[in-house]
């Protein structure tokens, strides 16, 4: 959506309340009075970028099926080992790279979990650092790992094709289970999802079908219950396409998120500001 962009739209009353109807090339959206509370609670939360991990290699083979995975596996249980059952989706991401007269591969993980990305980044390092007891870190490090393969069900299926995949992660302490799964199964009909991708994970998986089809559905009405969702959708709708870094994570909760779409918020102020001052039966906007 341009900043110039203008989407047609009327202020009536459905069902004793009243609501803004927008115009789209897609149909017609409803926003009532939650969206509009949404957008006032989100006003007041701190909000975060995506964090993310890269791992450069030239040993693609080597590091995608033994290094990389024990770094996935050793950290997802640092992070979480106390926080009894957590699952979750992020993405891993596999491009190619050239630096100088270097060409190699990097792995990409990408997630909603800062402290996880925090503690691959601050494990890798010390690793690589020659300053460092890099083979007692090694050594700690193999040591934990061959422990939870002895007492846990550790499963790790990693998909060796280039581009983005949403990976399910889960870590059950008390069951003592470690899965890290791709999800084979994705939909662009945010009614598909348990959550109508209001929750982080749900949303990555969306974006990742979303950016794999030509054509792609999307149910109007559920849309219109999300305000975030509300926003990426109208630059899909407008650009035919969004950015992964204008999403953005509730520091205080990992599956909650927002999307940066200024002019998208600029209408949504005019349509509450709307809402709130109506008081005839219909508005022309």
């Amino acid at each position: 959506m341009s900043d110039a962009a203008q989407h047609n739209f009327i202020v009536k009353e459905v069902n004793g309340q009243k609501v803004v109807v927008v115009e789209t090339v897609n149909g017609s959206i409803i926003i009532g009075q939650d969206a509009v509370k949404q957008g006032d609670e989100n006003k007041k939360r701190t909000w975060r970028p995506l964090s993310k991990f890269t791992y450069p290699t030239q040993n693609f083979s080597h590091d995608f099926t033994n290094n990389f995975p024990a770094h996935l596996i050793f950290h997802l249980h640092r992070t979480f080992r106390d926080a009894g059952y957590t699952e979750f989706t992020s993405l891993i991401k596999i491009e190619t790279f050239t630096q100088g007269n270097v060409t190699g591969q990097a792995i990409q993980l990408v997630s909603q979990h800062a402290k996880y990305i925090g503690g691959m980044f601050a494990g890798v390092k010390r690793l690589w650092d020659v300053a460092q007891d890099r083979a007692a870190l090694q050594n700690e490090q193999n040591a934990e790992l061959m422990h939870l393969q002895k007492n846990w069900s550790v499963f790790v299926n990693l998909l060796p094709i280039a581009g983005t995949v949403p990976y399910r992660f889960v870590h059950d302490a008390e069951g003592l289970q470690i899965l890290i799964t791709p999800i084979q199964e994705r939909s662009t009909d945010p009614g598909d999802y348990p959550d109508k991708v209001s929750r982080t994970s749900e949303l990555l998986t969306f974006m990742t079908a979303y950016a794999n089809v030509r054509i792609a559905v999307a149910n109007l009405d559920v849309v219109s219950k999300y305000l975030p969702l509300l926003k990426l959708m109208f630059e899909v709708f407008d650009h035919e396409g969004f950015d992964l870094e204008k999403v953005r994570i509730d520091a205080s909760d990992p599956e909650r998120w927002d999307y940066i779409n200024p002019s998208a918020d600029i209408e949504l102020a005019e349509w509450s500001e709307r809402l709130r001052q109506a008081k005839g039966p219909v508005t022309d906007g």
